[in-house]
């Protein structure tokens, strides 16, 4: 019974360390991917977890993702890749597509619209030729915590 009850707390333990550092965005949450379906949705994450926004580019026709709206207080914007369609072998076809991730962490509780333009960066003047637009609502790291268990009848 002793052990029972030092094993529990220990796992306590153990979880309320892990979600607090989670909650001091110490340790990385894992990210939430979205995509063409979520457009014009609000998505909610925890702070200290990456967004992905993973939208399918063409950079032979010029056309790429550019961020051009978000809350630098609310969001960080990591990074950008781009990774082609499989290919077979080695090459990647003359003209094919790929897929443009970009992501961000919420590092503030607030929300914040994000905006994506798919355009030709040399065409200032001319309208994207698509639109992503999200809100993105970042909440504090939800602890649950461990219930009590019951002593096993063996």
């Amino acid at each position: 019974m002793k052990k029972c009850v030092l094993l529990v707390l220990a796992v306590f333990i153990g979880m309320s360390c892990i979600a607090f550092a989670a909650n001091q965005g110490c340790l990385p949450l894992k990210g939430q991917v979205v995509g063409e379906k979520d457009n014009g949705n609000t998505v909610t994450i925890q702070k200290g977890q990456d967004i992905l926004i993973s939208l399918p580019e063409n950079g032979t026709t010029g056309y790429r993702w550019t961020v051009e709206n978000f809350t630098p207080s609310v969001l960080e914007q990591q990074e950008s890749t781009y990774k082609p369609d499989s290919t077979s072998g080695n090459l990647t076809p003359i003209g094919s597509g790929g897929t443009r991730t970009i992501s961000f962490l919420g590092k503030k509780i607030g929300s914040s619209k994000l905006e994506l333009h798919y355009s030709r960066p040399w065409e200032e003047n001319s309208k994207p030729a698509k639109v992503f637009a999200i809100t993105i609502i970042v909440k504090q790291v939800e602890i649950v915590p461990i219930t009590e268990q019951q002593p096993s009848t063996r």
